[in-house]
């Protein structure tokens, strides 16, 4: 069994990695000005699944949800609404096949799960928070993602004397802090 600890970062690390991927479509993306404020996405709009896929659409962005193992998901956003492979393929290595999936609606989040973990996705703004199966909280946004021409944010709450380590397979397996 993993600890929380390393189970907590090997998950930010792979949603952090998966957000740099793919967030911002090349060429697709609104323009905007070099020195132009982030925009941060809105209110749940729509909601569509097909099997362990998940879309959440907020205004003309909209965000996606692949399960890939019981413990590990993409996480991506595409701020016109498109999907696309800005690397002209697919940099994420297989993963096999994709786990068993299960969601629900509240009043104010989706929920979608697996057997160890559950991804919260708020409506009113969109972000995200992740669980364990036993309620324990793994990390949660403190805001919607947000994105430039160039960059994409995601802004996760910190525990006193936790650490974010690793940058996604595309940037190696280094020992980057992201704190």
């Amino acid at each position: 069994m993993r600890s929380p600890t390393r189970f907590r970062t090997a998950v930010a690390a792979a949603l952090l990695g998966l957000l740099a991927a793919f967030a911002v479509p090349g060429g697709d993306a609104p323009a905007q000005a070099a020195d132009a404020p982030a925009t941060t996405v809105g209110d749940v709009t729509g909601f569509d699944h097909a099997g362990g896929v998940y879309r959440l659409s907020a205004g003309r962005a909209a965000a996606r949800v692949t399960f890939v193992s019981t413990e590990t998901f993409r996480l991506e956003l595409a701020p016109d609404g498109t999907f696309t492979d800005p690397t002209g393929k697919d940099i994420v290595l297989p993963q096999g096949r994709a786990p068993h999936t299960k969601w629900r609606e509240k009043s104010d989040r989706y929920e979608f799960s697996t057997s160890k973990v559950t991804l919260r996705a708020y409506k009113s703004p969109l972000r995200f928070a992740l669980y364990r199966a036993d309620g324990t909280r793994l990390w949660a946004e403190t805001k919607g993602l947000s994105w430039t021409k160039d960059t994409t944010t995601q802004s996760l709450a910190r525990g006193a004397d936790e650490q974010f380590y690793g940058g996604g397979m595309q940037n190696g397996r280094g020992n980057t802090s992201h704190r």
